[in-house]
């Protein structure tokens, strides 16, 4: 883990992929949101990502647009 200006940047590989996981509050939506921007390096193999899991049938998903 390390900074870039503000910003936490989380490092770590899976296999021999570099991922670069940088978390953040979103706070101009009504609600706070908690996002993660992360790169992916080159890699020899496809990788599959599980962004959620629900849980319960309470539980719910929401898109918001990206950002530049």
């Amino acid at each position: 883990m390390h900074y870039h200006g503000n910003q936490t940047v989380i490092s770590y590989r899976v296999g021999d992929t570099s991922i670069l996981e940088r978390p953040s509050l979103l706070t101009e939506t009504p609600t706070a949101v908690f996002a993660r921007k992360i790169d992916f390096g080159p890699r020899s193999q496809p990788l599959t990502v599980q962004v959620a899991q629900l849980d319960d049938r309470s539980s719910s998903l929401a898109t918001l647009s990206p950002t530049a």
